[in-house]
């Protein structure tokens, strides 16, 4: 779910302006913990978008037992 996020190549289809300055601020982090999902989880569900939501709430769960940290770019 993670990956699908940081790597969708027609990620502005369907996204409000609102939704892509979230994820630009998500792809930024070098690392993500559940806490850091938390906004764009409740932005999507502010958008009635209840399944992004609940994948959102998933991922949290997944990362709350295993976290996740990305290499830094040379």
């Amino acid at each position: 779910m993670l990956a699908a996020l940081l790597t969708a190549r027609q990620e502005a289809r369907g996204r409000s302006a609102e939704e892509l300055v979230a994820l630009a601020d998500l792809k930024a982090l070098p690392a993500w913990t559940p806490e850091q999902l938390e906004p764009y989880r409740q932005l999507l569900e502010k958008e009635g978008r209840a399944e992004g939501a609940e994948r959102i709430r998933r991922a949290q769960d997944w990362l709350r037992e295993h976290p996740v940290q990305l290499d830094a770019e040379a």
